[in-house]
């Protein structure tokens, strides 16, 4: 079938948007967790968010697969595993910030707490 490998990384990519998207979602949690002083909550999500960010590689990995196997054109190819690849950059910083907190714990001035959430809240805006 004609673009078949095409429509399959398609399927690939929405896929891993979505994981990175409650990647990003999992960390505000953590964060708001963190905040509240649930630090067992914080810990447990702080989990979700690493299993989510691997599963999120995992299909970065069969895109880049799949797309030297040959699916779109080799100019598209390329775009398609840049803007991939940047995409779960995004997912490698939340865990980043998940691992942060789980592991370091800092002093969060209670001043600052509701800008904090605020910015990252406009951030996956």
């Amino acid at each position: 079938m004609i673009f078949k490998k095409e429509k399959h990384v398609r399927k690939l990519v929405l896929a891993h948007l979505a994981e990175v998207e409650g990647c990003l979602q999992a960390t505000r949690n953590v964060l708001e967790e963190y905040l509240k002083g649930d630090i067992e909550a914080a810990r447990q999500l702080a989990h979700q968010v690493i299993e989510i960010e691997s599963r999120a590689d995992k299909l970065e990995r069969e895109i880049r697969e799949k797309l030297l196997e040959g699916a779109f054109l080799p100019q598209i190819r390329s775009d398609v595993y840049r803007l991939v690849e940047a995409v779960d950059a995004i997912a490698g910083k939340a865990e980043d910030v998940a691992r942060f907190i789980r592991a370091q714990r800092p002093n969060i001035p209670s001043a600052y707490e509701s800008d904090l959430l605020e910015l990252f809240r406009q951030s996956l805006n």
